[in-house]
């Protein structure tokens, strides 16, 4: 997605906004190849990672759709280099800038 930064550091929201978080909410949809994903509203305010796990879809029984999930949550991070603000899908190494947002080392 993004040349990745050679030195990033962990960084929180500078100011969070509604635009800053729909701005998250659609990079990290983007880092996972699907929809914008639903964030807490203090994302990235406290803690320079979150850590997104799937809902599973259950039938009227509670029984899983299809059966047994194997799906591990994703975590990603928020960083910073040079002024800019990066998030990395912590699994893959997949860096995404963030325009539009000012975050601040950890």
């Amino acid at each position: 997605m993004t040349t990745p930064p050679l030195h990033p550091v962990e960084a929180l929201l500078e100011q969070p906004s509604t635009q800053s978080h729909l701005v998250l909410e659609t990079a990290i949809g983007k880092l996972l190849n699907t929809h914008p994903v639903k964030l807490a509203d203090k994302v990235f305010t406290l803690k320079s990672t979150v850590i997104i796990d799937f809902s599973q879809s259950k039938d009227s029984h509670g029984n899983l759709l299809d059966g047994r999930d194997t799906r591990h949550a994703d975590t990603f991070s928020l960083l910073t280099q040079d002024g800019h603000c990066y998030l990395r899908h912590n699994q893959n190494g997949e860096f995404y800038l963030l325009n539009n947002i000012s975050c601040k080392v950890k």
